[in-house]
């Protein structure tokens, strides 16, 4: 894939995690208009004066408000409506009761039950429309049972079964049927034509209305082939698209949360991984399938378990920079109190040393024909020591320009803060301005000092990549984006997470990065880090 087409998927990526985290912070808005719309069909339901069809009519949108919401209460009023459809002596309406049971059932499996159903209809009662559905819970339940089962010879028959009842839906389906588009797009899945499985998904969405049930289906089913194909990006985005209309539906039966929290997983984005797969348990908590439970259970685990172990990471370090920092704060009070030793001590000396000055003259001399001597054995030791000197020299710069930026912003905002100018504080707190700043110095004394160590980098590194992929920096730009991350590399940084931490880009950005440049490497993809660390030597 063309980088520039997957680095502008990335962004659109980037753009669709934050709606995403936006909906989740609300996501209980969602649910209670769904039980809001329940609660209003529940006091229409048990009004006295309904007609049988009309209960029957009610327990319907009742079951399909419940179906992708609460399982147990689905199951509920669909058996309702068959035990309506007997009353009202109409065979369709019970058959079809039945059948959307049943499906239902096999969806979150109960496999038995949902085949008991099925055996107790008669096909020859059928009409063809309901025949389409018995077809096609047929060949739904013995998928699932061919999926899910433990037995190999079992399964093998189940899978029988649901070619047999596939076979004669293309018999009897029309060619738009959405039916028919549904098993056209999961064969060609299967046999690895994704470009057609994708082409028979363009053709479903475009009959569909966005942030609908359906499309958060079709969206599913597509980050499904992109899975499959191995475009990890890809994926990604549409999982996002089938979650958000999820969220936006207040639907608690959906895949696409805890598939979304493995992809951030694999990203390396462990904290949005955590929260994902608790709401994705908080759902299925909700919608209450044991099914669900299980099909969590192995993410979750594995999720959970590295946020722990980088959590315990983080407060390690955090425990080590304190005791670094309580150190540091000794040492620096001892020396105080040892410079202040050592003035009392220099002030007694002084009267000592004004009597010896006429002696200290004549040593001084001596001494001063001594030190060109050594002056010049100095001279070749200092040529070896001004490399060490300036990087040191470099660093301490560096810190003590810093300590006064921050203590001349500490002036500022006391001095504002004394003078009743909290408002201003605030508006200074809220921009960027600063941090921006400061980011772009750091990027140019990383760049300056990194170069100085490593002069001949960006040539090396270029050296790496196909001719036609070379990176060219623009007027006055010591490095790029590209070449930070592989300049923090080359330093022995090669964690994406803590490379975007560094460089205040996402994760999810650095990977693609890294990526992407690799491919355009001259040599071997597995060997381009390898090469990239031992680029350069220390010269002056």
């Amino acid at each position: 894939m063309n980088f520039s087409i997957t680095i502008a998927e990335n962004h659109t990526n980037d753009s669709l995690i934050l709606v995403y985290d936006q909906l989740l912070e609300n996501y209980e808005t969602q649910i209670n208009k769904r039980q809001q719309r329940i609660d209003s069909l529940e006091r229409i339901s048990v009004k006295k004066n309904l007609s049988l069809i009309e209960q029957y009519n009610h327990n319907l949108q009742l079951y399909k408000e419940f179906r992708p919401y609460i399982s147990d209460s689905a199951i509920y009023y669909q058996k309702k409506s068959i035990s309506l459809a007997e009353k009202i002596g109409d065979k369709n309406l019970l058959s079809d009761s039945k059948l959307q049971l049943s499906f239902f059932l096999a969806s979150i499996g109960l496999y038995k039950e949902s085949v008991d159903i099925l055996n107790e209809i008669q096909e020859a009662d059928l009409t063809p429309s309901l025949l389409i559905d018995y077809y096609n819970g047929m060949r739904h339940t013995y998928g699932e049972l061919s999926f899910y089962g433990k037995d190999a010879d079992l399964s093998n028959r189940y899978r029988q079964v649901s070619n047999t009842y596939t076979d004669k839906l293309r018999n009897m389906l029309q060619k738009e049927d959405d039916n028919l588009l549904d098993i056209r797009e999961s064969d060609y899945r299967n046999n690895r034509d994704f470009k057609m499985s994708l082409e028979i998904n363009d053709l479903r969405l475009k009959s569909t209305t966005e942030n609908s049930q359906k499309y958060a289906l079709l969206a599913f089913l597509r980050s499904l082939t992109y899975k499959e194909s191995g475009d990890i990006h890809s994926q990604q985005k549409w999982l996002l698209k089938s979650a958000i209309a999820d969220l936006k539906l207040g639907i608690t039966d959906n895949a696409s949360s805890w598939e979304l929290a493995n992809i951030m997983f694999k990203m390396g984005d462990i904290i949005r991984a955590h929260r994902y797969i608790n709401y994705s348990v908080n759902n299925s908590n909700i919608f209450n399938a044991r099914l669900r439970f299980t099909q969590i259970a192995e993410v979750q685990s594995i999720i959970n378990n590295a946020y722990m172990i980088d959590k315990a990471e983080q407060e390690k370090k955090l425990r080590t920079l304190l005791i670094f920092i309580s150190i540091l704060s000794f040492l620096l009070l001892a020396s105080v109190v040892s410079i202040l030793l050592q003035n009392r001590r220099i002030s007694k000396a002084n009267a000592r040393t004004l009597k010896a000055n006429d002696e200290l003259n004549r040593l001084n001399r001596e001494l001063n024909r001594i030190n060109d001597e050594i002056s010049n054995t100095n001279a070749e030791l200092s040529e070896s020591n001004q490399v060490k000197e300036e990087y040191i020299g470099h660093f301490l710069s560096l810190c003590s320009l810093y300590i006064d930026k921050m203590d001349a912003y500490r002036k500022t905002i006391r001095k504002k803060l004394l003078n009743g100018q909290q408002i201003e504080v605030i508006e200074e707190a809220k921009s960027s301005d600063f941090m921006d700043n400061e980011l772009k110095d750091f990027y140019r004394n990383f760049d300056r000092s990194f170069l100085q160590l490593y002069p001949d980098f960006v040539h090396e590194f270029n050296n790496l990549l196909l001719d036609e992929e070379k990176i060219l920096l623009k007027k006055d730009e010591l490095l790029n984006t590209e070449l930070r991350i592989f300049a923090l590399i080359r330093l022995g940084i090669d964690n994406s997470a803590k490379i975007a931490e560094l460089l205040h880009y996402s994760a999810n950005t650095i990977y693609n990065y890294r990526a992407k440049i690799k491919n355009k490497a001259r040599i071997s993809r597995n060997d381009f880090e390898t090469r990239v660390k031992k680029i350069g030597t220390f010269t002056k």
